[in-house]
C-alpha cells in the first residue's frame, strides 16, 4: 500500500509522520517546500519519495494520484485548494483521507462527487481528526439502540495558541458559507440569533456560538436527523466578536497567499500537553428524554494524528468495501466506543452540561 502524506512537514503533518514511524510504516511526503520535505526526509528510513506539488496544477495532482494508494491530506486549508485533488480521487478507485473542519468544503465534495466516486469505487474520508471523528462516533454507538431526531455539538478549549494552518483557516473563515440543518435541510448559520446560552455547574457567564463543522454534514448523511448544529464556547464578552460578522469583498486565494508569507508559530509541546478540549454531544432521540455525553480530548493534534493511523491501519487490515464520501466513524463501524477508548478520550455520560431555555 503506498502511502502518501500533503502537508508532511506541516505542524499537523509531522505529528502523523511520527505515528506512522512508531508503527514502521512506509510513506512518501508532498508539499510546496522542497527544502522543508528534504529536512523532513533526513536520517528518515519511513520515507520512500519525497516532491514537491502543487495542488492548484493539475499535472502535479496527477502525478500524486498515480503514485499512491492512500493519500492523506493535511496541507490546509482546504476550500481554497484541494477540490481539484478530491475530484481526481473520486475518478481514480484511489483512497483519500483528510483533516478539515471546513464544513463546506465537505458539502459540496458530497454534493458534486459522491456519484461519481461510488462509480469508480473511490473512498474519500473528510475531518478525520479529532473533534469530527470523536462526536461521529459518539452518535454512532447512540444510534445503534434509538434514532437520533436532533444534535448540538458544544466545543470548549483551553488553549490560547492554534497550529499555523487552523490560525490561516480561522482567518479565511470570513469568506465561506456556514451551515446548519433544520427540518433536514440545509441553512445558512445565524451568527447573532443561533447564540445559545449555557451553564456547566458554575457561575461563569459564557455562551454558545455557531461553528460549524463536518459533524453537522455527518448527522445529517448518516442518521438523517431533523436539526444539527455545532458551536464554540467563549465568554458573553467576547461573542459580539463572532455575531457582528459582515459581509466581505477581495478573493480568498490571493489572501491566502499573502497569510502564508507570515511566520505563524504553532504551540510547543508543553503547551499540548496542557491543552485541553471539552467537547458537549447534546442529543435527543426517539422515546428518550434529551441527554448530553461529554469527552475530554487532550493534546487535540497528537487525537488526530492517531485518528488518521487508526484508519489507515484498519483499510490496510481489513478492506472496508465502503465506497463514496464517508464520515471518519463509518470505518469503525461496529465498535465505537473502542475506538473512542483507544484514542485516549475520556467519555462521561452524566455531563453537568445544561442549555438554558
Amino acid at each position: 500500500m503506498r502511502i502518501s502524506i500533503v502537508g508532511a512537514y506541516g505542524f499537523t503533518g509531522r505529528i502523523i509522520c511520527e505515528e506512522f514511524n512508531k508503527i514502521k510504516y512506509s510513506y512518501s511526503i508532498y508539499g510546496r517546500n522542497i527544502n522543508a520535505l528534504n529536512e523532513l526526509k533526513k536520517g528518515n528510513s519511513n520515507i520512500k519519495n519525497s516532491k514537491s506539488i502543487n495542488l492548484r496544477i493539475i499535472r502535479d495532482v496527477n502525478y500524486l494520484i498515480e503514485n499512491s494508494d492512500v493519500i492523506i491530506n493535511c496541507a490546509g486549508p482546504f476550500t481554497e485548494e484541494s477540490f481539484l485533488l478530491v475530484k481526481n480521487v473520486a475518478k481514480s478507485g484511489k483512497i483519500y483521507l483528510d483533516i478539515s473542519g471546513e464544513i463546506g468544503f465537505i458539502k459540496n465534495s458530497r454534493d458534486y462527487l459522491q456519484e461519481i466516486s461510488v462509480k469508480n469505487k473511490s473512498l474519500i474520508i473528510h475531518g478525520c481528526a479529532f473533534e469530527s471523528l470523536v462526536s461521529d462516533l459518539i452518535l454512532q454507538s447512540l444510534s445503534e439502540k434509538n434514532k437520533i431526531k436532533s444534535v448540538k455539538t458544544f466545543y470548549k478549549f483551553n488553549q490560547k495558541k492554534v497550529s499555523p494552518g487552523t490560525r490561516i483557516t480561522m482567518k479565511l473563515s470570513k469568506y465561506r458559507e456556514s451551515f446548519k440543518v433544520k427540518n433536514n435541510q440545509w441553512l445558512n448559520c445565524d451568527f447573532k440569533n443561533d447564540l445559545i446560552q449555557i451553564t456547566n455547574g458554575n457561575n461563569s457567564k459564557e455562551v454558545a456560538v455557531p461553528y460549524p463543522l463536518p459533524e453537522v454534514a455527518f448527522s445529517k448523511w448518516n442518521f438523517e436527523v431533523n436539526q444539527a448544529e455545532s458551536f464554540l464556547i467563549i465568554d458573553e464578552n467576547d461573542s459580539k466578536y463572532m455575531t457582528n460578522r459582515k459581509s466581505v469583498e477581495g478573493d480568498a486565494l490571493e489572501e491566502l497567499d499573502k497569510l502564508r508569507l507570515k511566520k505563524f508559530k504553532g504551540p510547543e509541546l508543553k503547551d499540548r500537553m496542557s491543552q485541553k478540549c471539552e467537547l458537549f454531544v447534546n442529543v435527543n432521540q426517539e422515546s428518550i428524554h434529551p441527554k448530553t455525553l461529554e469527552a475530554e480530548i487532550k493534546d487535540t493534534y497528537l487525537l488526530t494524528a492517531k485518528a488518521i493511523v487508526l484508519t489507515v491501519e484498519k483499510i490496510h487490515k481489513k478492506n472496508p468495501n465502503l465506497y463514496g464520501i464517508v464520515s471518519p466513524g463509518q470505518i469503525f463501524n461496529g465498535n465505537p466506543l473502542k475506538i473512542i477508548q483507544k484514542l485516549g478520550v475520556k467519555l462521561n455520560h452524566q455531563s453537568k452540561f445544561r442549555i438554558k431555555n
